[in-house]
């Protein structure tokens, strides 16, 4: 049986741990566990997945809801260095989910 840990920070960017604040995940990955499986897409992987975080509240309802505001964070730099329209197509998109 092996494992997979993985740290992170509540931050849209990396940096030295004294600048990145107190919001910190991990994640732990096990492998070869049988029983059965949630996800449909992958019925055999044997894997068991935890995800943790220290805080109350999680700024995503849903993967989906994630997987967009993943992809904002990583372009944050982008929409900021544009000023203050930047920051307002930030939070509209994020707002609406990049909807209309």
């Amino acid at each position: 049986m092996g494992a997979l840990i993985r740290f992170s920070n509540g931050q849209p960017h990396a940096g030295p741990d004294v600048l990145l604040g107190p919001v910190v995940g991990m994640a732990l990955k096990i492998f070869d566990i049988n029983g059965p499986v949630l996800l449909e897409d992958e019925p055999d992987t044997g894997t068991f997945d935890y995800a943790t975080f220290n805080a109350p509240v999680f700024f995503c309802n849903t993967v989906e809801h994630y997987l967009f505001i993943k992809d904002l964070f990583i372009e944050a730099g982008q929409y900021f260095s544009q000023g203050r329209q930047g920051q307002h197509r930030f939070f509209r998109e994020w707002v609406t989910g990049r909807g209309p």
